[in-house]
């Protein structure tokens, strides 16, 4: 147990150190986080960071957070032991939550314009578009244009266009 793990937990070391494992889990996730561990000492392998398990821990005082953790097994003569790290990630998560409900407005607002609109993003692929932009294009408006390059999107509205023969087509 160090500094940090006492500052983000609100134990101290002597606390800590010899209290089962279970002190920091929430109880509705005790269950859940006692076949994390008997996983991982079935299989004692390095487990990094960011390996998109999300948990959730308790604090001293009883509020609950996100974390991520990156485990590692340690050999010791007593057997395999576990190290590992912890990270807060409750303001990656407001982030990424405020960050989902910007697009949705965005998307929203887009979408209620009258005229058409469509967005590309550096590499020619369509990011987003209005449902007025899929009617001009004679598509409908649950065609999924999303990641369709420029050209792909020309060859749509191309094909929706009536011409007197394939030659005119073809010259168009």
């Amino acid at each position: 147990v160090n500094a940090q793990t006492e500052r983000l937990f609100g134990y101290t070391r002597e606390e800590l150190h010899g209290a089962p494992l279970r002190v920091l889990d929430p109880e509705a996730s005790r269950d859940k986080h006692d076949q994390h561990v008997e996983t991982f000492f079935r299989q004692p392998v390095a487990r990094p960071m960011g390996s998109n398990v999300e948990l959730e821990r308790r604090r001293r005082d009883g509020t609950v957070f996100p974390i991520e953790v990156s485990l590692g097994p340690v050999r010791t003569t007593r057997g395999v032991a576990v190290s590992a790290a912890v990270r807060d990630i409750s303001e990656r998560r407001r982030l990424t939550a405020a960050a989902a409900r910007m697009s949705q407005r965005l998307a929203s607002a887009v979408e209620s314009m009258d005229d058409a609109f469509i967005l590309f993003d550096g590499d020619g692929r369509v990011v987003l578009c209005n449902g007025a932009y899929r009617r001009l294009l004679g598509v409908g408006d649950e065609a999924v244009l999303t990641g369709k390059t420029y050209e792909e999107i020309l060859d749509l509205f191309i094909a929706n266009l009536v011409f007197a023969d394939d030659g005119a087509r073809e010259a168009f």
